[in-house]
Order: structure tokens, then sequence, then C-alpha cells
């Protein structure tokens, strides 16, 4: 249900977080999902009225068959990716592609920004693609135009001023026109930018699908139509289905709120990916919290005694965090559990510690920094929460696969490092749990 109405670009009321951000990996197991739920049974019985009451809304049945019809954007879930966005306006923008819109697209672009242009010539026209990390150039024998193009984000680290002083070092006898590109318009940080949206583009795109209907094959038409419909559904908030996904929100807020407060977020909807790479691997999962993948191999699992600190009592365990030390990085860390402070728990804390010091000549081993959660190795690698919620599953893979194979590197040496005081931890195992007994 919740995902029918995210399709349609729905904005749900804000919601404030559930939990609270974790400053540092020594800050384990603090921000736990709040269970006080004081929901008595009549408010129970209300609310399964309600969801019943939706399921059976004619309209919601509507919407969801609507939003079921393919869409090859949504299908690749690039629908709000904006480098997608750049590459497919990229391939319309170029006269000499495979659309058969000519330069019906590009001229009217470029009439809409003013430029003055005689006959173009399309032997010297060129378009790139994040050249000097601008996102689409356009480039004649006569004139540039730059275009920074923001779905759903702003400009930062003066983008406009330094691409600006690019294109005028770079191409310093063309004439010049600058284009900011965004979904309602907004006002750009320099004089020099033209407000441009895809308002616009959705006009010029229509204008030019009815003049060369006939002259498309039937697959860039297709792709044409999707475009249209996507950027008016999701990017512009336009569509007859964000009015009908309004429509359903007023006449059924209580249940979706309901059902929004219980939606997965992304430290949910990304646990799955890095549990099966630790699981295809043979290794165990540790101790559960939202944000986390912990583990084990079971060499290790089998002979290191249990320390208070996470739910299972691991005393050492390997560490994924995608999701609270910086939802742009994973952070993989090795850690040892700070125990209770006795004699036996120092033992252990104190023969893992010596274990991973044997490593120090690695390049990712770090001196342990604070006395109560120890991290040996911590490494950190580009991986957006956001960016990658637009991606497909093998998309998602190939992304965690780019640094896996790091993170199986320093497993492998880890555990190789404790199993060499295999028999010391077994003794103190043994030792434990007899005193458990």
């Amino acid at each position: 249900m919740v995902k029918c109405l995210k399709d349609t670009g729905f904005r749900w009321p804000k919601k404030p977080p559930s939990a609270v951000r974790l400053s540092s990996i020594q800050d384990k197991d603090i921000a736990m999902e709040n269970n006080n739920d004081t929901t008595t049974p009549d408010k129970l019985k209300v609310r399964e009225k309600e969801l019943k009451t939706l399921e059976k809304d004619f309209d919601f049945e509507r919407l969801e068959l609507n939003l079921k019809l393919p869409n090859i954007f949504r299908i690749l879930k690039i629908s709000k990716a904006e480098i997608r966005h750049s590459n497919f306006l990229a391939w319309l923008l170029n006269p000499n592609e495979s659309h058969n819109l000519r330069d019906t697209f590009l001229k009217h672009f470029l009439l809409d920004i003013s430029v003055d242009f005689d006959k173009l010539n399309f032997q010297d026209f060129e378009i790139r693609r994040e050249w000097k990390n601008i996102d689409l150039l356009i480039i004649t024998s006569g004139f540039v135009v730059c275009i920074e193009n923001k779905v759903e984000s702003q400009e930062h680290s003066n983008q406009l001023l330094r691409y600006k002083e690019i294109i005028k070092e770079s191409f310093p006898k063309h004439r010049q026109y600058f284009v900011y590109l965004t979904t309602d318009g907004d006002k750009p940080s320099k004089v020099e930018y033209q407000k441009y949206t895809y308002s616009q583009i959705v006009e010029t795109l229509t204008h030019a699908l009815q003049l060369y209907e006939r002259m498309l094959t039937s697959e860039v038409k297709q792709y044409i139509q999707d475009y249209i419909e996507i950027l008016k559904i999701e990017i512009m908030k336009e569509h007859e289905l964000n009015d009908l996904a309004l429509k359903i929100y007023n006449n059924h807020k209580e249940a979706l709120d309901f059902i929004f407060e219980n939606k997965p977020d992304l430290a949910t909807e990304f646990y799955r990916f890095f549990e099966k790479k630790v699981k295809d691997k043979g290794w165990l999962i540790g101790s559960p919290n939202k944000g986390y993948v912990r583990f084990l191999t079971k060499p290790l699992k089998d002979i290191l005694p249990k320390l208070k600190g996470w739910r299972q009592m691991e005393s050492f365990s390997f560490e994924t965090d995608y999701f609270w030390y910086n939802q742009k990085q994973v952070l993989f860390a090795t850690v040892i559990a700070p125990g209770t402070g006795s004699d036996e728990d120092n033992q252990v804390v104190n023969l893992l510690d010596e274990s991973l010091n044997t490593l120090n000549s690695h390049n990712d081993w770090k001196k342990p920094q604070g006395k109560k959660w120890l991290v040996h190795f911590r490494k950190r690698w580009k991986f957006d929460l956001e960016e990658m919620s637009e991606k497909n599953d093998n998309e998602i893979y190939e992304a965690i696969d780019k640094f896996w194979h790091v993170i199986e590197s320093i497993v492998s040496l880890t555990e190789a490092a404790i199993l060499k005081r295999k028999d010391q931890f077994i003794e103190l195992k043994q030792k434990q749990e007899a005193w458990e007994n």
C-alpha cells in the first residue's frame, strides 16, 4: 500500500526520527527501537476497520493498477537518479542519436534559453557528460551551454561558480550560456545561470512526440512516453495519479499514517544485501542491531568466550555499519567487547587485543582509541544509501562487491591471528562455562 502511494511521488507528513544517530562506533546498542506501544484494543479495532476500508476503495485499486503498468524508468529504479536523467537528456539533445527526433528537442531547448544560433553544424556538435563534473555540456563551433541538473537536491560547494570559471577558461572564444535545471524552478546562486524546469522539458518532449510520432520506432516512442509520465508523476507531481493519491490519503489518513509508521526504512531495506554477503561466505550472523550486520567465522565462534556488550554476548565481532556512521559510506570494523571489567573478562579482552596487535604491519590496522570498545581495523568505502535505493538488486550487489574482497581479506587475517592462540581461548572458555555451571 505504501509503495503504491510512494510511486506517485506523494509526500508523506514529516515524521520524527525513531532513533538517535550514533556519534561513534563505541556507542553500541544505544539507539534501539521504541517499543512503548500504548495502543488500546479499541484503537486496534478502528485501525483494522480503516485498513479493510482502504483495501475496498475503488480509487485505491485504480491507483494500484495504473502504477503496475510497465514503465522502463520505474522498472530500472532510476526515476529519481540525477545521473540517469542527465544521461537520457544527453541522448534527447543529441540530434545524431537514434531517437529520430532530429534537432527538434535541441532547438526548442536552445530557443527557451535564448541562444542566438543560425544553422547548427552537427558535424561540430558535441555533448559531454560529467566533463570536469559538469552534468551536461553542449559544445558547438560558436557557443557552449553548461547545464547543472538537480533532481530533489541542492547546489553545494560553490558548484555554479566553479563550473562558470571552468567554462570561461576552457572556451574563451565561445559564446557561453549557463542553465540551472531543477524540478521546481529553483533560483540559482549565480545570476549568469538561467532557470529551467522539468515542466519545460515535458512540454517540449510532448510537442516533439506529436510532430515525429509516425517516424519513431515503437521502442523509442515508448521510452519517451514513459519518460514524460515519470516526470509528471515523480518529479513535477502534476499527473492525475498525484491528485488521486492525495484524495486517497485524505479519505484514509489514519490507516495510511499507521502503514507509514510501520514501513521499512533504509536501514531495514539494505540489511538483506549485507546479510546475504555474510551468509554466502559461510560466516555466522551475530547480535542484531538496526543498521549493522555483525558476524563471526565458525572457527572463532567455537573457541571464543562470552563477554558482556552485545545481546548475544560475543567477546569479538566483525561489524559492517552501513547506516549509523554515515549514510553515504560503509564502515567495516573489528570490535572487541568491553566485558564487565572483572579479572576473568580482562583476560579475554587482553588476549584478543594481543592477537589483533600482531597485525600492526597491515595498512588498515590502527592502534585502538579509548578503553571500552577496542577497534583495530576500521575501513570506509563510499556507499550512498539514497543513491543505492534507486538501483536494482544486481547494481547494489555490484557496488558492495567493489569493497567486499577487502573485508574478506581482513576477516581471514584476523581469524588466523586469533586462532594462533586457540588453546588459550578454549581454556578461558571452559573456565567460564565451568564457573557458570
